[in-house]
């Protein structure tokens, strides 16, 4: 799987720089979201292809009452990617390089927001807005500018207890870290807003599972060859790791 890093992050300055072109009326907006990953072919969609696109609405709950949104339904995104067979997680990207992860069939059941109770998302909201109709409104994300495919086995769980926790590819890493490998934990779980209150974390391999304290996650560094992640933990390496898992014990 291979991304062109270097246009996607242009892309991503892109979408900020131009996230105040939306007019009174409604017109001459532009905004460009990627689609890439392990896909046929990457592209882009122009907002005035969204406009194009086939639309639908869903209605959130709100404290006094529902709000109706509209806008192109993922389902119709993935159709358009047309993902490989073994394809089952999807990450989307803010133009302020957030990430949210989703299952492919939980992707399945969102929008591409353009409207909200049928005037045009104002620009704090989008132009673009990823919207869903299952789960807590934290699956929702302003700004939307990035949608990657994978197949979550050639991806790294930042998980735990952490604020936002996600799957990463190596291009996500490469992206929000600006290195080619070598990555300490410490960098990879203040992506995810880690609970600085945490004692431990735990580094799942092919091997099985292994503890640490939290205070060893800057000395501890993650490599990726071979289409597989490493972790070396003071000296202890482990092939083939699948997520590290930040645990606090409120307990302990």
């Amino acid at each position: 799987m291979r991304r062109h890093i270097a246009a996607f992050s242009a892309m991503l300055l892109m979408a900020v720089a131009l996230s105040g072109c939306i007019s009174d009326g409604g017109t001459d907006i532009e905004w460009t979201i990627e689609v890439y990953g392990e896909i046929p072919s990457s592209f882009s969609i122009e907002y005035a292809e969204l406009e194009d696109m086939p639309q639908s609405s869903l209605e959130k709950q709100i404290v006094n009452g529902t709000e109706e949104y509209t806008g192109v339904s993922l389902s119709h995104i993935v159709e358009l990617a047309d993902p490989l067979g073994n394809i089952d997680a999807v990450n989307c990207i803010a133009s302020d390089g957030y990430i949210l992860t989703f299952t492919l069939s939980d992707f399945n059941n969102g929008l591409l927001v353009t409207a909200r109770e049928g005037e045009l998302l104002d620009e704090e909201s989008g132009p673009v807005m990823l919207g869903f109709n299952i789960g807590c409104a934290c699956n929702w994300m302003k700004q939307v500018v990035g949608l990657e495919f994978y197949d979550k086995s050639n991806s790294l769980g930042l998980i735990g207890d952490v604020a936002n926790p996600i799957y990463v590819t190596i291009d996500d890493i490469r992206d929000f870290t600006e290195k080619d490998n070598d990555f300490t934990v410490l960098e990879l779980f203040t992506k995810v807003a880690y609970y600085p209150q945490a004692q431990t974390f735990t580094v799942y391999s092919a091997g099985g599972e292994n503890n640490y304290p939290i205070s060893m996650i800057g000395d501890s560094t993650v490599t990726y060859a071979n289409g597989k992640f490493n972790v070396d933990v003071a000296g202890e390496y482990f092939s083939d790791v699948e997520s590290l898992d930040c645990v606090w014990d409120p307990n302990a």
